[in-house]
């Protein structure tokens, strides 16, 4: 009997011994023992096994900034994927209100109704910026203006008239106009055309139609060229014979 006593009292201190060595947190912890032995417990539960002292000792660097959930966090080794929630589902596809199940990709698009036609010019005019904002200011106050318009190799006149209309193309529409513009004395023209039949009159014939022809005032300025004038209630010109735009005093002079 007392062998046994003996026996069972070596066994506890033996016990007691190999768990103090096996303790983390004991001072007679021995980390070799820990690593060969079967009995072996971790404080942590469910805690992730490292392949080696280096990748230890790079997540302890960063262990400061992680959370012990992530550090504790097993891996999954199987490969099926985790089964997709109803909202991930639902943001993937698009239902409609038959039923119909389509990807985002597939969707029908919905425009709303039908907008009228809105790109007029007068919105175009109204929503103009830099030197069309100034056109617009014309517009809007009544005021004229002066155009410079070019011929082939040159300036060929201006144009006074109140603005009216105006585009992104610089394609003008003036009312009450007055066009002014030079040209050479037949005398001294280049040109030696000579017509077969002589140039006829034809105020009757437009006026027949009810067209009226404006009347041009000619008026020398030297020995080679005249000056031209005539008044026009409407007119028409091209963004691509405009040469300037300015505004017109009426106080200045002509020139």
């Amino acid at each position: 009997m007392e062998n046994k006593q003996k026996q069972s009292e070596e066994n506890s201190e033996k016990s007691q011994e190999n768990d103090d060595e096996l303790d983390i947190t004991s001072e007679n912890f021995n980390p070799l023992k820990a690593l060969y032995s079967d009995q072996m417990k971790l404080p942590v539960k469910n805690v992730r096994r490292l392949d080696n002292l280096a990748v230890f000792l790079s997540r302890l660097k960063n262990a400061e900034n992680k959370i012990d959930s992530e550090l504790t966090q097993q891996p999954t080794t199987s490969k099926k994927a985790a089964p997709k929630t109803e909202t991930e589902q639902d943001e993937k596809y698009h239902v409609t209100q038959a039923g119909r199940k389509f990807l985002k990709e597939q969707a029908p698009i919905h425009r709303g109704k039908k907008s009228k036609f809105t790109r007029d010019l007068f919105s175009k005019m109204e929503n103009s910026k830099g030197p069309l904002a100034l056109l617009q200011k014309f517009v809007s106050n009544n005021r004229k203006v002066k155009v410079y318009v070019r011929k082939e190799h040159g300036i060929r006149g201006y144009i006074i008239g109140q603005l009216a209309f105006f585009d992104k193309h610089y394609n003008l529409a003036l009312i009450d106009c007055t066009e002014t513009w030079k040209r050479r004395k037949y005398k001294f023209s280049d040109s030696n055309i000579s017509f077969p039949n002589p140039p006829q009159d034809c105020t009757k014939f437009l006026a027949s139609m009810g067209i009226e022809v404006p009347q041009i005032t000619v008026k020398s300025l030297n020995r080679k060229y005249v000056e031209c004038t005539r008044k026009l209630n409407q007119m028409m010109i091209r963004g691509e014979d405009v040469v300037l735009i300015s505004e017109f005093i009426e106080d200045q002079k002509v020139r």
